[in-house]
């Protein structure tokens, strides 16, 4: 997975949690997972190794992908979350 990539899931990650006009009309599980930037990362991770490796797809490849996604949209978005605060201080 290249950095690339990872700031792709990144990007999508943030859309999701951020700009998803859903939230309002989901239920409480699947409005909380899309608050959540390790659960949504993981997710978006997965679905990103299918688009690219369909034809080739490999279980732990996929789960590679989800973690390394997940642990990645996490830390950026903690990292974000703590300059905004520092930025509103």
């Amino acid at each position: 997975m290249t950095l690339v990539e990872l700031l792709i899931c990144f990007g999508i990650t943030f859309g999701i949690m951020n700009k998803n006009p859903l939230h309002d009309k989901l239920g409480s599980f699947m409005n909380n997972m899309f608050m959540c930037a390790y659960c949504t990362g993981f997710h978006v991770g997965w679905i990103l190794y299918l688009t690219k490796h369909l034809d080739n797809f490999s279980l732990l490849a996929a789960v590679s992908y989800a973690f390394a996604s997940s642990a990645f949209c996490y830390i950026l978005d903690t990292a974000t979350a703590y300059l905004e605060s520092k930025v509103e201080d």
